[in-house]
């Protein structure tokens, strides 16, 4: 018999969107598997359809608690995993029913200790409608360096739900605990600690995108995952010399744009002036990058004078 593998679902008000997401694991080509469904105080029937599985398939493992977020949902769930191999499931979420078996025969062919692949956002109306194709697997190598150069664009090495990996590589790490951002911090020490990461240029998993989706949620978090990037930025610079320059200049990016993402009718002056400060930490050295001449003007102007207050849009 092949490896198990465990697939950790954390469980929080999911409705009608859990129960095509549990079918979708259970119904994959790779059959040794251990779902693990984490009850993270679900206030509707979510955790009631757990239970149900749990009467339909020995294979599912049902954790009630008491909400502490995502991360501590995750974390529970990697207490109580059992296989060689571990995944994870958001909760509403559709997943190709070929994904586990593609993958983790990836991962036995290359001895890999990551294995991931692409990802497509559907929206919630025709979600129903996707067909599951065929796909010849091509995995491809990636160099450590290569991640770390792109790991600050939005690209499929964000997300922790698009990959495999080995259980003695997951089981030594932890999610931090924040609204937001803790999927950086994961991902990023996975390609610090792991020695072979291979990635598959085939869409496996769909993000149901929908109104409840934490993305369209998340405007008052922002600072948690630019806090959660700073922290990793800072990684990047003491480990990874080579790579920090580009990540200088994604990372100051992003916090111009989330920064101009707050409206000045919200209270958020105080999470405006974070972010100044956050630029004004992480622009040393920034006439060396390959940053436009303009942008390294801008950003040494909010860094060395008091020219761009909290109440401005930074125009890049």
């Amino acid at each position: 018999m092949r490896n198990l593998l465990s697939v950790i679902v954390p469980v929080y008000n999911a409705g009608d969107y859990l129960t095509p997401l549990i079918e979708s694991v259970l119904n994959q080509s790779y059959n040794n598997i251990e779902i693990i469904l984490v009850d993270d105080g679900a206030k509707d029937n979510s955790g009631k359809i757990c239970d149900e599985f749990v009467k339909i398939d020995t294979r599912v493992h049902v954790i009630h608690k008491e909400n502490g977020g995502q991360s501590s949902a995750r974390n529970t769930g990697l207490l109580y995993a059992r296989g060689e191999y571990i995944a994870f499931a958001d909760n509403d979420d559709i997943i190709h029913p070929d994904m586990y078996q593609d993958l983790i025969t990836v991962m036995e062919n290359t001895g890999a200790d990551v294995c991931a692949c692409d990802f497509e956002n559907v929206d919630n109306n025709v979600i129903g409608d996707i067909k599951f194709e065929k796909f010849s697997v091509y995995p491809q190598v990636m160099a450590k360096r290569d991640l770390l150069n792109d790991f600050f664009k939005p690209t499929w090495r964000i997300p922790i739900w698009n990959k495999v990996y080995r259980a003695n590589l997951v089981k030594t790490l932890h999610f931090g605990d924040y609204h937001l951002g803790e999927d950086n911090l994961f991902s990023y020490q996975i390609i610090h600690n792991c020695d072979k990461y291979v990635f598959c240029n085939h869409v496996y998993y769909f993000q149901r995108m929908h109104g409840l989706n934490y993305e369209f949620t998340a405007i008052e978090y922002m600072t948690d995952l630019l806090d959660a990037k700073e922290m990793i930025l800072n990684e990047i610079k003491n480990c990874y010399s080579e790579c920090y320059k580009i990540c200088q200049k994604l990372f100051l990016y992003e916090c111009v744009r989330v920064f101009n993402g707050y409206s000045e009718g919200e209270n958020v002056l105080g999470k405006k002036n974070n972010i100044l400060e956050m630029i004004k930490r992480n622009t040393g050295g920034i006439l060396f990058s390959d940053m436009p001449i303009g942008h390294k003007k801008l950003f040494l102007e909010i860094r060395y004078t008091s020219k761009y207050s909290n109440c401005r849009i930074i125009h890049i």
